[in-house]
């Protein structure tokens, strides 16, 4: 051995350099490093440096697999920041279990280069574990272990985590207020319907269906078709077509996959025309995909890269002829849809957080939730200006639903707000009301029933609205929703409910009571 890479490693009791090991078993470890004028008999320390030869040729590809890990994270977290901190804390705490921490293996790996940092604790703690432990508890067999651990169960705390990222795009509205603390999971909470008031309109459970993490859904105009679009995991695709017939029965419809690059993307929005036969798909890596319904099979059109990001919101005007997208660079833009999807030039960057975009069947406005406000756009035929923008005072907008000339707003505190607007003026407050103290996540206004359906944190409500905008609670719906996927028109109204804490939708219609 050309260099004595623990020499300035001193005995304890001379003071001297270290020069030899007690390779016997059952040695106390603070008694194993001699140096020349400690008694006893020992293996040169050199053998030492042989010993931590073989164990970088074990420990070297465990280490690379954990680096590679980590890189994968590190990418993920450029993506998705807060989602990151809790899975990077479930594995870090994960690898401080190995009693050979992992986080110091590299400098066991390389001692050549970090020699000087090893002291004499590190030096008791490698001959201890050469010569005293017993194969079973071996740490080399430990970190293994532990590596196959963290790897099965790797995606799986993905997927228990994505609860978050629904949250983040379609849940809370407010970004900044993601908690990245890992938080112990959720208790399944009973999903149970309980009529609080008697109302001549009552939701019905008809059925439900096992799911993955589902981030968007949008019902076609008839009804008759839902589009789901989720994280592709197991059996699951990314993107998944339901046919509803008559007697509301739910069978899958298929669509053509040849060459499509997204299949192992996360669909994050979805858009549809009102004929049924566009379809707009937003992916996580924030590619945009078009399909077109020919005959009964949805084949693909166009695919182009829209945002850098996460696409998080596709919205379709009224006349099907403009397609709009934001992602998390909070840019929207504007597409000509009318026939072949092509970009307009038309996109306005100055809203920061953009939570989520709406758009009033009545005007041309776009209405904007970012940073706990809202922005309501004009959208002309070459530009986004600003028209008008609406604040709660101490309380932030969380959602909105709109009818007619009418803007219903909900805050995180639970108030509901009325705005109207005449003659093409502002629109002005004309009534506001504390329904529940809990923040609104989502809600949607049904203007044949006079229905407001509101998602929060543990339930579903549906409030009846009678005259002078009087609100009243008829019906609750237990569970922990993450997202509502409403359709309603003159006939009947349904809602599916996907329950966050066991992937499973639930489909509900409305009955006369």
């Amino acid at each position: 051995m050309d260099h004595d890479y623990f020499n300035h490693i001193r005995c304890p009791q001379h003071n001297l350099s270290i020069n030899r090991i007690i390779q016997q078993k059952s040695i106390n470890t603070s008694k194993r490093a001699l140096c020349y004028k400690c008694p006893g008999e020992g293996a040169s320390i050199f053998s030492v440096y042989q010993i931590l030869d073989s164990l970088s040729s074990c420990l070297i590809p465990i280490h690379q697999q954990y680096k590679n890990l980590q890189d994968n994270l590190s990418t993920l977290k450029l993506e998705i920041t807060n989602i990151i901190n809790q899975v990077y804390s479930f594995i870090d705490g994960a690898i401080k279990k190995s009693e050979f921490e992992i986080t110091r293996i590299e400098k066991y790996v390389y001692y050549r280069k970090n020699y000087k940092e090893f002291n004499i604790e590190d030096l008791e703690s490698i001959s201890h574990f050469i010569y005293n432990d017993a194969a079973q508890d071996n740490p080399i067999n430990k970190s293994i272990k532990l590596l196959q651990e963290i790897q099965q169960c790797f995606k799986n705390q993905l997927i228990a985590l994505f609860d978050r990222i629904i949250q983040l795009i379609k849940g809370s509205n407010q970004r900044q207020n993601i908690n990245p603390i890992l938080k112990p999971p959720k208790e399944p909470l009973e999903q149970k319907s309980t009529i609080i008031k008697k109302s001549n309109l009552v939701f019905v459970k008809k059925n439900e269906y096992q799911t993955s993490v589902v981030t968007a859904a949008i019902f076609n105009k008839n009804g008759d078709m839902l589009f789901q679009g989720q994280y592709p995991f197991s059996a699951y695709k990314n993107l998944e077509i339901k046919q509803i017939d008559n007697n509301f029965q739910i069978k899958n419809q298929s669509i053509t996959e040849e060459s499509d690059d997204n299949l192992d993307v996360q669909v994050t929005a979805l858009a549809l025309n009102d004929l049924t036969t566009q379809l707009f798909i937003g992916y996580s890596n924030g590619y945009i995909t078009t399909y077109q319904f020919t005959g009964k099979v949805w084949n693909r059109k166009a695919n182009f890269k829209a945002h850098t990001d996460q696409v998080n919101i596709l919205i379709i005007n009224l006349s099907n002829t403009e397609l709009f997208s934001t992602g998390y660079d909070d840019i929207i833009k504007g597409y000509c849809c009318s026939q072949e999807i092509r970009y307009s030039n038309k996109e306005i960057n100055s809203i920061k957080n953009i939570c989520d975009i709406q758009i009033n069947k009545e005007s041309n406005y776009l209405f904007v939730i970012a940073d706990g406000k809202l922005h309501i756009l004009i959208n002309s035929q070459d530009q986004f200006s600003q028209f008008q923008k609406i604040s709660l005072q101490n309380q932030n907008v969380t959602c909105i639903t709109t009818a007619n000339n009418q803007l219903y707003i909900g805050s995180n505190i639970g108030s509901i707000y009325i705005f109207e607007q005449k003659n093409g003026s502002q629109f002005y407050e004309v009534h506001n009301n504390i329904l529940i103290q809990q923040s609104f996540l989502q809600m949607k206004y049904c203007e044949e029933a006079k229905l407001l359906i509101v998602r929060l944190d543990k339930q579903v409500c549906i409030y009846q609205i009678g005259s002078n905008n009087k609100f009243d609670r008829t019906q609750e719906i237990s569970g922990y929703y993450s997202l509502i996927c409403i359709h309603n028109n003159m006939k009947f109204s349904q809602i599916i409910l996907y329950c966050q804490d066991n992937y499973i939708a639930s489909h509900y219609i409305m009955q006369k009571n």
